[in-house]
């Protein structure tokens, strides 16, 4: 029973503290509402160009690495043996041939089982390891090359970045993705290597290995209609930072107003005559979010609506009530980090640190 009315106290002396800090307040409902209403007007000047038809792409020629037309470029490949040698050859003068090449591929060797590869590709500038295996996944002998044959690309990729940890299906900002050139160029290395192999196997069965082949060509997959909205970047650039700087003056608020009791020893006085400290905070944790938790709603609408029927929401895409829910953690992250700072800070005004 205690406990409950040593509570209600000293919520109402929380309440009655804010009450009388109509500036304090006010400030800390209104300019979190404020920072979201910019972003509305902002949105308002961002328009939005709807697609309704799909994005068909035409056929483009093969995209080569540009280090195959670097002078001196070098490749390894493993294993070494006759047949490996013969089709590199190959490989080589493919690119040279049909391909307009520099002629300035170098290649070099190395036996299977070889451990220090990356180390040596890294220390001597090479470009590419290729690895042939057979379908079991086993260096190849010295033997002919079988027709069941698989390659292992491994690129020196320390200046490209490959996107391997994205997980959407499409870009984040919702228009299509193709356009960029391949800046590894591993398909124009994979259809050279299957004329090159192509070529062995003419070889092989003695007959001319410079005839004509085959052609390919790449081509990106269709894309749907889509809707191309600049406002999409310009959050992903920046609204991590606008939103700390929407709710820093509450978290600076919640901060001073646990301080201001510590600096007059407010807190050792409800100590003295029996306030548990856990139901300190617990009511400081209750008083901040009756009036917090409005201005996390309001923010939501004016994120998540539209206010006419031809406009757009700041975030359209995203379920209010998801947003509303990522807005309460974020509070309540504002409102334990406020108590933890108190905890360091003896004096309100001067905030001077222990």
């Amino acid at each position: 029973m205690s406990i409950c009315r040593h509570l209600r106290l000293l919520l109402w002396k929380n309440m009655k503290i804010k009450v009388r800090q109509p500036v304090t307040l006010a400030a800390e409902l209104l300019v979190p509402l404020l920072c979201a209403l910019l972003l509305v007007i902002l949105r308002s000047n961002v328009k939005v160009k709807i697609v309704d038809d799909p994005v068909v792409y035409r056929p483009a020629e093969m995209n080569f690495p540009d280090y195959f037309y670097q002078a001196h470029s070098l490749i390894f490949y493993s294993p070494a043996t006759n047949s490996t040698s013969l089709l590199m050859d190959l490989f080589k003068k493919t690119f040279m041939k049909e391909f307009k090449g520099m002629g300035l591929l170098r290649m070099r060797a190395f036996p299977s089982g070889v451990e220090d590869i990356p180390r040596r590709m890294k220390s001597e500038s090479a470009s590419l390891l290729i690895e042939f295996r057979d379908m079991n996944g086993e260096a190849l002998d010295g033997q002919a090359i079988p027709a069941n044959i698989q390659y292992i690309l491994h690129p020196r990729v320390e200046a490209f970045h490959l996107h391997t940890a994205e997980t959407y299906p499409y870009p984040p900002y919702n228009w299509p993705p193709c356009g960029d050139d391949d800046p590894l160029g591993l398909s124009g290395v994979q259809y050279i290597m299957g004329l090159s192999l192509a070529r062995y196997w003419t070889v092989q069965e003695k007959r001319d290995p410079w005839m004509k082949t085959f052609g390919l060509q790449t081509q990106c997959l269709p894309f749907p209609p889509y809707e191309e909205d600049p406002m999409v970047m310009i959050l992903i650039t920046t609204y991590s930072s606008y939103l700390i700087t929407s709710f820093l003056i509450s978290a600076v608020m919640f901060t001073k107003a646990i301080v201001f009791e510590k600096e007059f020893k407010l807190k050792e006085t409800l100590k003295l005559v029996g306030v548990n400290h856990s139901i300190y905070w617990i009511s400081w944790l209750i008083s901040f979010s009756l009036y917090f938790v409005p201005v996390l709603a309001g923010y939501t609408v004016l994120m998540t609506v539209a206010f006419t029927p031809d406009s757009w929401p700041v975030m359209g895409k995203v379920d209010p009530s998801l947003f509303f829910a990522f807005l309460l953690c974020y509070g309540l992250a504002i409102i334990t980090f406020s108590f933890m700072v108190s905890t360091f800070v003896d004096k309100g005004e001067s905030k001077r640190l222990r």
